[in-house]
């Protein structure tokens, strides 16, 4: 492992474009003003990364301010293609990124398909985002399309995104944990065109008064990126997302929806508590497209609801095939004493979080359950 040290005056992209496997790339407090790119093309070495021997881009201290190099080019601070088994922890990113295309980010870019016409996917996986800030303005402070295991853990988002904090397009065995999302924007999360097996777990859900969105969390989306995917392999079509498990968060943001299904299936919603200003703990909703997508087999159970919540379930014509029970009234206090019961660490190591993960599904094992009989009942 060699440590390559950046100090203000200098490039973190040139140390980006020598790091190797287990190297860890530490930058010093300061303003640094470039639009990053982790890829083999830049350096091959990187394609020799492991989960043992990953690549680390790290803040050495408090105060890593990561601006993009140019704002009329439209590119996200950081863009990632292609790769595997990278950490970034400690940095801000602020993204000044308004004139950026639909389908780039603003802070983060993270691509895991080299080629879009290609009927090979690249399973690039293991992305950690770790203890960063991510502001500024864009489309989304996140961008994650074809990639398995995106790893975002006790980070803040803030800023003002026309889009979604956190962007997931074809994303799967992912996780977003103990993060903060503040700001304006339409989404805080979104999961569609094919993602599966995500985890949002423990996270507060606020914005400013003037940044009402439509969710916080969109389980499914807009039905046309069913269209596209022809070349992908059976596994990502037919859905937009499904097994999205949604568990002890904090919704008390300013959106009409704490949680929407749009063509979202087989999903669980269990232990949050509701208190958004739009009224409606979770809406279910049919995705339109020329290939269209019912919300079907999810179940909403044990959730605790404040005063600001008149509507436990919006149910759109045929979206029947769901149930949403044991809602109750409550305060954030009820989820937070969850969290306490578990006396959970701080989540490094790596292996240490995932015990803390392992740990909570266990104590919800019996959604699976629930979710079968649902099935079942409903033929």
């Amino acid at each position: 492992m060699t440590e390559l040290i950046v100090y203000p005056d200098q490039s973190i992209q040139t140390m980006i474009d020598v790091a190797g496997p287990g190297d860890v790339i530490s930058i010093m407090p300061g303003a640094y003003f470039e639009n990053l790119e982790i890829k083999v093309g830049r350096n091959s070495k990187l394609a020799n990364l492991t989960r043992e021997n990953r690549l680390t881009i790290q803040a050495s201290a408090p105060g890593v301010y990561l601006y993009t190099a140019d704002p009329n080019k439209g590119k996200s601070i950081i863009e990632a293609f292609a790769i595997s088994h990278v950490t970034l922890t400690g940095l801000d990113i602020i993204s000044d990124n308004s004139k950026a295309a639909a389908n780039d980010g603003g802070g983060l870019k993270l691509i895991g398909r080299t080629n879009g016409a290609s009927p090979d996917v690249q399973e690039s996986e293991d992305f950690v985002l770790d203890k960063c800030s991510i502001g500024g303005t864009g489309i989304s402070g996140i961008k994650c399309a074809m990639f398995k295991g995106l790893d975002v853990r006790w980070c803040y988002f803030d800023g003002v995104f026309s889009h979604t904090f956190i962007d997931l397009v074809t994303v799967w065995n992912s996780g977003i944990y103990r993060c903060t999302f503040d700001g304006q924007w339409s989404a805080s999360i979104g999961m569609k065109a094919g993602s599966r097996d995500i985890d949002i777990l423990r996270n507060n859900f606020y914005s400013q008064p003037e940044g009402e969105g439509q969710t916080s969390i969109l389980v499914g989306g807009i039905g046309f990126s069913r269209d596209d995917r022809d070349p992908l392999p059976d596994n990502f079509t037919g859905f937009e997302a499904k097994d999205i498990t949604v568990i002890e968060n904090i919704i008390e943001s300013n959106t009409k929806n704490g949680v929407m299904f749009q063509g979202g299936q087989f999903s669980v919603v269990t232990q949050n508590y509701f208190n958004n200003t739009g009224g409606t703990m979770v809406k279910f909703a049919h995705a339109a497209s020329t290939i269209p997508s019912d919300s079907t087999d999810n179940w909403v159970g044990d959730n605790w609801v404040g005063s600001n919540i008149t509507v436990h379930a919006s149910l759109a014509a045929g979206q029947e095939r769901n149930e949403v029970v044991g809602t109750v009234p409550g305060t954030e206090s009820d989820v937070f004493s969850l969290w306490d019961k578990t006396k959970e660490p701080a989540p490094e190591p790596v292996d240490e979080y995932q015990s803390q993960l392992d740990d909570l599904f266990l104590r919800v094992g019996y959604l699976e359950d629930k979710l079968r009989s649902l099935h079942e009942a409903l033929g």
